[in-house]
């Protein structure tokens, strides 16, 4: 998953498919089944309907206990507080690990 200012999501997914290629076919190659499920999501929160998409097929592939809008809504509030412990130590000269809210 990467997380991303909004307006590059669709540019990351193609660079996320084009960077895993050749992992993808060896893997295959070597009789295995393999499948890239790129997601992106925004950094304030944003999870469009194509990442949607994904994370409904990701979960059924896992077989997710959790329905989707608390996978969703999981996953949107993770990103929410990451983006505002990066825009909190802006200014840090160190990046500090800080602890999870």
């Amino acid at each position: 998953m990467s997380v991303l200012f909004e307006p590059n999501i669709c540019k990351a997914n193609s660079i996320k498919h084009d960077w895993y290629a050749s992992l993808v076919s060896n893997i295959t190659d070597a009789g295995y089944d393999c499948s890239l499920i790129a997601i992106e999501v925004g950094s304030r929160g944003l999870i469009d309907t194509d990442n949607k998409n994904r994370l409904t097929r990701l979960s059924k592939q896992l077989n997710t206990p959790k329905n989707f809008k608390v996978l969703k809504d999981q996953i949107t509030k993770s990103v929410l507080m990451s983006s505002y412990s990066i825009f909190n130590s802006r200014h840090e000269p160190k990046w500090n690990v800080q602890e999870v809210i």
